[in-house]
């Protein structure tokens, strides 16, 4: 996982934008397997352990809670929930790209963050809040037990960070529960075919974004030339620059050489970012 520059920011560096509109599932980008209610709220995997990514359909706030209930399960599968957050518009990448998991295989590319969730989650009705504090770390609650345990830390807060939910393992089917709505309906509405949907031509896809590939493929710095690529720059995600003259760059004039967005933070690729973590099968 790649580690921000600041592990604390400022307030004015934090991501407050306000949420518009219901918390929903993307229903144009999911994994193969997974199959949607019409209010787009709930996720079922319909067969197999894998193949289940859902996205949020917007960013989420800091400190903003993605809260899931698991409402089937299958107990032959080892695994359970693995969640997670990407700075990518889930809108802008190709569904056939897709990764089967989202740990290891999605969380090794540039612009996402995934972990795994204990086993212990895996029993019916069980409900999951995750969220992302100030300091970049993730937190999630169980049944809203107290105190929270962290996920993860070092993600950026300064851009855009959309909900991954790989419906994994035991979990089958996933409720999303909307914090906008006053009351949740734990009842399960008819699944709809993704076929009747007409889904926008993405403009982006995982296989062709550069920066998304595992570092030993980037190519080398774009301002020295000698150094390899190893820094993304924040909001718009572009790594085409080192470390050392990203900083700079960030000094001097403050606007990324590839799209000339204004930059608002750094985050440096790590040499362990790209370890595969040990996959879990089926028994």
């Amino acid at each position: 996982m790649g580690s921000c520059v600041s592990s604390a920011l400022e307030d004015e560096d934090v991501y407050l934008e306000e949420a518009t509109g219901p918390l929903f599932f993307n229903p144009f980008v999911k994994g193969k397997r997974i199959e949607l209610d019409e209010t787009l709220s709930w996720a079922q995997r319909s067969a197999t352990f894998h193949d289940g990514l859902v996205f949020t359909n917007r960013p989420l706030r800091v400190e903003e809670f993605l809260s899931l209930r698991i409402t089937q399960v299958e107990e032959h599968w080892h695994g359970s929930l693995r969640v997670g957050f990407t700075c990518w518009d889930p809108s802008s990448i190709d569904p056939q790209t897709l990764t089967p998991f989202l740990c290891p295989d999605l969380s090794r590319l540039r612009g996402f963050w995934g972990a795994m969730l204990p086993d212990r989650i895996g029993v019916e009705g069980t409900l999951v809040q995750v969220w992302l504090d100030r300091q970049g770390e993730v937190w999630f609650k169980i049944n809203r037990e107290q105190p929270p345990q962290m996920l993860a830390k070092g993600l950026p807060v300064c851009c855009p960070l959309w909900g991954v939910v790989d419906v994994y393992g035991t979990a089958k089917a996933v409720q999303l529960l909307d914090p906008s709505q006053s009351i949740q309906i734990f009842k399960k509405a008819p699944i709809i075919s993704g076929s009747n949907r007409s889904a926008p031509s993405p403009t982006k896809t995982v296989s062709s974004i550069p920066h998304l590939y595992p570092e030993s493929q980037l190519e080398s710095c774009v301002v020295c030339f000698t150094s390899k690529v190893n820094a993304v720059i924040l909001p718009c995600g572009h790594a085409c620059l080192c470390y050392s003259c990203v900083q700079k760059v960030l000094q001097t004039c403050g606007k990324c050489p590839m799209c000339r967005q204004t930059m608002h933070d750094i985050m440096r690729l790590s040499p362990d970012q790209n370890r595969t973590e040990e996959s879990q099968d089926p028994s």
